[in-house]
This record gives C-alpha cells, structure tokens and sequence, in this order.
C-alpha cells in the first residue's frame, strides 16, 4: 500500500499514515456503503419472524394455527430460499477482483 500511495509508512518512527488517495478508496473497504443493501439485518430480521412464528404455532394462536405446520414450513423455506437467490444475483457483480481496476489504482505519479 505504501508503493501504490495509498498509505505511508515511516519504517523509522514505525509509523502509518493516511495519504490523499486513502479517501478515494475508503468505499472499496466498506462493509455496507451508504448505497447498498444490509443483508445481514434482513436475515437477522427473516431468523426473529421465523423464531416468533415457531412461537406462534407452538402455542397454537389464531390465525397462525389455521394453516398446517407443513404450510408454514414451506413458506419460511421458500421466503429464505428466494431471498438467498435474490443475494446472490445482487452481490454477483459486487467481488472484488471482478471487472477493470479500480480507478484510484488505476495511474501512477
């Protein structure tokens, strides 16, 4: 990092420092930029509904309890399985390494 100038290090003091171009690629180095979804909090929130809906139909409560424990079941299954194919076409093109180099490495000074 410190040949490409995105960071500098002073091997002297022991030393790292930020440079310029740190920022331009602070958005490579995100978890979840502004922008993109948060995957993780919608299976958090997928894994609490089915926790409550197990509950639920443990406890017999009505309505649940008018469809079968197989119905649900399918359904639960269904909701993560779409969910798991709809990530994985959003994040296809989301690697690193997949398609042209980024800009900020792009030129040298």
């Amino acid at each position: 990092m410190d040949s490409s100038g995105i960071l500098r290090f002073d091997s002297n003091r022991g030393l790292i420092e930020s440079t310029d171009r740190t920022r331009d690629i602070s958005v490579y180095l995100e978890i979840v930029p502004d922008r993109e979804f948060a995957w993780r909090e919608l299976y958090l929130s997928m894994g609490a509904i089915s926790c409550a809906l197990a509950a639920s139909l443990w406890l017999e409560i009505y309505p649940l309890s008018h469809l079968s424990n197989l119905t649900w079941l399918s359904v639960v299954a269904g909701t993560f399985t779409l969910t798991a194919v709809a990530h994985i076409y959003y994040e296809r093109n989301m690697r690193l390494g997949h398609g042209d180099q980024p800009p900020e490495l792009s030129y040298t000074e």
